[in-house]
């Protein structure tokens, strides 16, 4: 193997360590972070950095047969995997010897499915839609789940494209399971990569759409 240093790095989270995590938000490290952002023709500005606040959040959660599986709301993504989950499982339950090419099928269009949902829906917690409480909910599965051919793909328009992430997971003897995701979107995420601390900084913000009439529309402070 190769070994990889990134004494930046070392040293940004050095910093980190003594001043303190406010420091990336509201300290000396904002104001370097941003001044370089803004060097670099980036929007993002110390005020930015000023507003950021985690939240404590209710999580989405999504019974299956033998299991209740939780994930995070929108802004995320977590409706994606929970409702891959959750159709599939509806779909196992109308079919309970599955050959594995069934199965794959089945997932594959439980992740379609999924997958438009998504690109429908998440939004801006301010902007979610009244339809946003009822997509776990039992009837909504029964829908996607009556929607899937046996014997036929369903269109998908949209263009297939490489990509990749990093995931982690970590599971107890009692089967309880927790998983992260780390990613910056792109391979290289906006391809900027800070000259002194070697951040790379993500380009999340691809998933917002430029039509101001969308749900997810670009806007200020929106997630």
């Amino acid at each position: 193997g190769e070994q990889f240093a990134n004494p930046g790095l070392a040293r940004f989270l050095e910093r980190v360590a003594a001043e303190g995590t406010e420091s990336v938000y509201r300290g000396a490290l904002a104001t370097e972070l941003a001044d370089w952002l803004a060097r670099e023709g980036s929007p993002l500005r110390r005020e930015d950095f000023a507003a950021y606040r985690a939240r404590r959040v209710t999580p989405l959660t999504a019974r299956l047969a033998g299991a209740r599986v939780f994930n995070l709301p929108a802004p995320t993504q977590g409706i994606a995997s929970l409702l891959i989950l959750a159709i599939y499982d509806a779909w196992r339950r109308a079919h309970p010897s599955p050959s594995e090419l069934e199965s794959v099928h089945a997932l594959v269009e439980a992740t379609k499915r999924a997958f438009t949902v998504r690109d429908a829906e998440v939004a801006d917690p301010s902007r979610l839609s009244e339809r946003w409480p009822g997509l776990l909910e039992p009837a909504a599965l029964r829908r996607h789940t009556a929607a899937i051919d046996d014997s036929r793909a369903s269109p998908w328009p949209r263009r297939a494209e490489r990509g990749d992430t990093v995931w982690m997971g970590a599971v107890d003897r009692n089967g309880c399971l927790v998983s992260f995701i780390q990613s910056i979107y792109w391979e290289f995420g906006a391809g900027m990569v800070h000259p002194d601390y070697g951040l790379t900084w993500n380009n999340r913000g691809l998933g917002f759409s430029r039509n101001p009439a969308d749900r997810n529309a670009l806007g200020p402070r929106r997630k």
